[in-house]
């Protein structure tokens, strides 16, 4: 093995152009793109060869090939599987050879790994129902939006201070204000001066790759439904959506 540090030079920036960007002949490893452009090319160099790249600006897409341009997870998905560039991004390419590329590694530069998204919502929500039919929680729907991967997968949490009057607090779940509903159960919560908690998850499956928009939906068996905390300092409702 080696004996001493391999250390990689900083290449000169490269300004992005529309289709090839030559990395292959950069003058160091570690490289920063500038511009805003799409990507289709890396250019021609012996396989193996390595590069890191700092993308500087935003707006800028990464554009898939099965052979030339092989990105993160583009084998087996369900829908695009391009990469919008957000300026800060870092990700490692290998030359397989002959202008062929593969991504081997792309970090989003709040560092978050590039399509496993964790988005909370918290509220101070006092609102109160009697319909025994599903209407949106508060007067503004409660909701999070998240951006779908490549899995196509999304795991909606809700938890939720809440009271009944005469019977049962129902949730669900409904995407993109649609007909996609996904019921979470219902919870017996005493009185409306003494609220009870209810928790649920639900994961969707088989969605499109973009941005999908989860809200939180609530009824009653009879009686009257609150959402409503049990004193001012207590969290009321929060929603947290996760996504592949």
């Amino acid at each position: 093995g080696l004996a001493y540090a391999v250390n990689m030079a900083k290449g000169t920036d490269i300004s992005g152009v529309p289709g090839i960007n030559d990395i292959g002949a950069a003058t160091g490893n570690f490289i920063t793109l500038t511009g805003s452009t799409t990507i289709t090319s890396l250019g021609t160099v012996q396989a193996g060869t390595q590069r890191i790249v700092h993308f500087q600006d935003s707006g800028g897409i990464l554009t898939h090939n099965d052979t030339s341009l092989i990105l993160p997870g583009a084998e087996g998905s369900p829908s695009n599987p391009n990469i919008t560039i957000i300026g800060g991004d870092i990700a490692e390419f290998i030359s397989l050879g002959s202008g062929n590329w593969r991504c081997t590694r792309y970090m989003r530069a709040d560092g978050r790994g590039l399509y496993h998204y964790l988005v909370e919502t918290v509220l101070a929500v006092d609102t109160s129902t009697t319909s025994t039919t599903w209407v949106a929680a508060g007067a503004a729907s409660i909701s999070v939006t998240v951006t779908v991967g490549r899995a196509g997968k999304a795991l909606i949490t809700i938890n939720s201070s809440c009271a009944h009057t005469g019977g049962i607090v129902y949730f669900q779940i409904n995407r993109d204000s649609g007909t996609d509903y996904r019921p979470l159960g219902g919870v017996y919560s005493g009185n409306s001066s003494n609220p009870g908690h209810f928790s649920g998850s639900k994961l969707f499956t088989g969605l499109s790759y973009g941005n999908h928009t989860f809200s939180v939906e609530y009824r009653v068996g009879g009686g009257t439904g609150y959402i409503r905390a049990a004193s001012e300092d207590d969290e009321m409702m929060n929603i947290i959506g996760q996504s592949w």
